[in-house]
């Protein structure tokens, strides 16, 4: 058993575009493929996004992916549901499933928005955020005044900005099989784009010889794990990478040529060689 009974489950999320050709393709389209041979990163094809239950294994030293859960993302806005909402989507599939078990899902900047807002409470979500991305303070206390209460505090800026002002601390990250010394900051705060009034924690990270600004900026929902594991977590979120590389190579992944809307949806399940009614199947396709 690769999960020890009633252990808290990490899951990674992230898509990866199977490329196809032909204009009459089910869901196929021009989308962004960090595989992609081309400069400009561009593949056209199809985009699944998919969940994997991050492992780790006794002979590796190295954390494993396992791919449990995908479903086909419909690029366009017009289209169909983003990213985001595919994957907390997916992630209440797998919340459901163990309802008694904490669900720590670690993902890249292209998952996140208000899709987040609603995941089962068992879930915590951790992602790398947008350099761009403004966070507040928590919301001040009732005055007592006549009129509405404010719903977040002061201003602090984008991360950069809360680099510039933070106390670092030195903590040992393990990551990538290896012992790390960084230096790691952090605040809670609202990103009141994403989580609107929930409370989140900035986590900011960089190398122990660096001295300005940051290397890694993180945001999460749990407010109980320390600084160095959650950078260590979002490490980890490497295995779900070398599963799609291992499913292409190994197990010829996205080698199968259909076209017509229900063959193109369940392609993973034909390279995964599911039955049509596995439970897997039936939770992402019902």
């Amino acid at each position: 058993m690769v999960v020890p009974p009633g252990a808290d489950v990490q899951v990674a999320v992230d898509d990866s575009v199977f490329r196809r050709c032909g204009r009459k393709v089910h869901g196929a389209g021009w989308q962004h493929d960090g595989s992609s041979p081309a400069l400009s990163k561009l593949s056209y094809g199809n985009c699944f996004v998919t969940a994997a239950i991050v492992v780790a294994l006794p002979f590796c030293s190295r954390a494993a992916g396992l791919p449990v859960l995908a479903r086909l993302h419909l690029p366009g806005k017009r289209k169909g549901p983003g990213k985001a909402e595919t994957a907390a989507a997916l992630v209440s599939q797998l919340a459901i499933a163990f309802p008694d078990r904490m669900i720590h899902v670690v993902a890249d900047a292209a998952y996140h928005g208000p899709a987040l807002r609603t995941l089962p409470e068992n879930v915590t979500w951790t992602c790398r955020i947008p350099r761009k991305a403004v966070l507040y303070d928590l919301a001040p206390p009732r005055t007592g005044k006549r009129g509405r209460p404010r719903s977040k505090g002061d201003r602090p800026g984008t991360p950069e900005d809360i680099a510039a002002t933070a106390a670092w601390t030195d903590v040992t990250v393990t990551a990538y099989g290896r012992d790390h010394v960084k230096h790691v900051a952090e605040i809670t705060c609202l990103w009141y784009g994403s989580w609107h009034a929930r409370a989140v924690r900035l986590i900011l990270a960089r190398d122990q010889h660096t001295t300005s600004g940051y290397d890694l900026a993180l945001v999460t929902t749990d407010l109980a794990a320390t600084p160095g594991a959650l950078v260590a977590r979002y490490a980890a979120r490497r295995a779900i990478e070398q599963a799609f590389a291992d499913a292409r190579n190994v197990l010829g992944a996205g080698e199968a040529r259909n076209r017509v809307r229900l063959a193109v949806e369940r392609s993973p399940v034909r390279d995964a060689r599911l039955h049509p009614d596995h439970p897997l199947v039936r939770a992402v396709w019902p």
